[in-house]
């Protein structure tokens, strides 16, 4: 049984993304750890966000929906959930993004584990609009971060861009309210900083399987890499 202090909670921002949304929700509501709360943020959007999110948490509990009544910007939508969040631990998921259903179980199983890291992810795989399969990728190698000093790991957050999505991993929460308690304001390359920060004060667990997809809009798959 696991103790109150494990319990996450989710946190997804939203606009205008009818057509992606349900399946990111869907993703949360089939994991397999079952103490958690989702809270999705939407960002004033003007399509039919609202009575999908509504129908959403009139069915499940779990669910608890916010709509901001002006739009708040991306970053800002962002820190407004970790500031809503309770329990012991907090990961953000993109509303057009996907886990599979294991994900918070291994995750927080290793952060469990492993007092002294303060953040986990897994590794991912991009996805194409047209649903073609970009290459996995994988935290090895050039991108094994568990083995990285911190020098070459802080280069590698700004010029290599995909660990990054550090961001979007399982957080302490206490420890991520610390993070931005000086919020960084919305400027291109936030999530750069932001992830530099979260290095200074933590390292990075990974692990292997590839347990969350990312939505690649616009541009040809191969791009991306």
């Amino acid at each position: 049984i696991m103790s109150s202090r494990s319990f996450v909670t989710v946190g997804i921002t939203t606009y205008n993304r009818t057509s992606l949304l349900p399946r990111a929700i869907d993703s949360v509501l089939k994991q397999t750890y079952p103490f958690f709360k989702l809270i999705i943020s939407d960002n004033a959007s003007s399509d039919a966000t609202p009575a999908i999110c509504e129908e959403y948490e009139r069915k499940d509990s779990r669910i608890t929906y916010i709509r901001h009544p002006k739009n708040i910007g991306y970053v800002e939508n962002f820190y407004s959930l970790v500031r809503r969040a309770q329990g012991e631990y907090f990961v953000w998921l993109g509303d057009d993004d996907w886990w599979a259903p294991e994900y918070l179980s291994i995750l927080v199983d290793v952060l469990e584990k492993n007092r002294n890291y303060h953040v986990a992810q897994s590794s991912f795989q991009y996805v194409g609009e047209d649903g073609v399969d970009g290459a996995p990728i994988v935290w090895e190698g050039e991108f094994d971060v568990m083995h990285q000093n911190y020098s070459d790991l802080s280069k590698n957050i700004f010029t290599k861009g995909r660990i990054t999505h550090y961001i979007y991993g399982l957080f302490r929460r206490k420890f991520l309210l610390e993070c931005i308690e000086r919020p960084i304001p919305e400027r291109r390359g936030w999530d750069r900083i932001i992830t530099a920060r979260i290095a200074l004060r933590t390292p990075f667990y990974s692990v292997r399987p590839i347990l969350r997809f990312v939505t690649v809009r616009g541009i040809k798959i191969e791009n991306t890499f």
